[in-house]
Parts: C-alpha cells; sequence; structure tokens
C-alpha cells in the first residue's frame, strides 16, 4: 500500500472538496478527502450498493470497501460516520 500523507500534498486535506485520487464509479458519492491514521484517503458511499469506499490511490486495487468494516477500518469507520452526518442511506 503507497499512502500518502498530508504534509506529501499542495493543500489542507480538511479544505479539500474534490477527490485526490482517479475513482471509477460514478454513482458513488464523494464525502471527502481526509487524514485517517497518517494516511489520506477519499472517501465515499455508494447509494445503490451496501458499501463504503476509503481510496489511497488512483490504480483500480488502491481502495478499502465494505460495510463489514465499519468499527474494525478507521478509514471506513469515517466514511460511515460521514454518511450518517448527510443523511446517506447507512449500511452495517
Amino acid at each position: 500500500m503507497a499512502d500518502i500523507t498530508s504534509e506529501e500534498l499542495p493543500f489542507n486535506v480538511v479544505e479539500k472538496t474534490t477527490p485526490v485520487f482517479l475513482h471509477d464509479s460514478n454513482c458513488d458519492v464523494f464525502l471527502g478527502t481526509e487524514e485517517v491514521d497518517g494516511a489520506v484517503y477519499d472517501l465515499y458511499a455508494c447509494c445503490f450498493q451496501p458499501t463504503y469506499i476509503a481510496r489511497y490511490g488512483s490504480e483500480g486495487t488502491e481502495y478499502i470497501s465494505g460495510k463489514e468494516f465499519v468499527g474494525k477500518s478507521p478509514a471506513i469507520t469515517r466514511v460511515y460516520e460521514l454518511a450518517k452526518e448527510r443523511g446517506l442511506p447507512l449500511w452495517v
């Protein structure tokens, strides 16, 4: 896993409103870019399938996904929290 940290980015991740990494799905809701446990992730919730996505790179395999990781993966747990805050469908 080729994690990058917020120190390596030319912007403040808290202020980022567009994804850092390429994402190949247009049915996912982008929730923001955040640093979680020292790594930068683009966070997505899928409104059509029961899953959450935390992308840490642009390669096709550079992501974590799955509702079963809520409470186990800090990045996926953060996606769940953001989805809940925004009133999106919740999958657990």
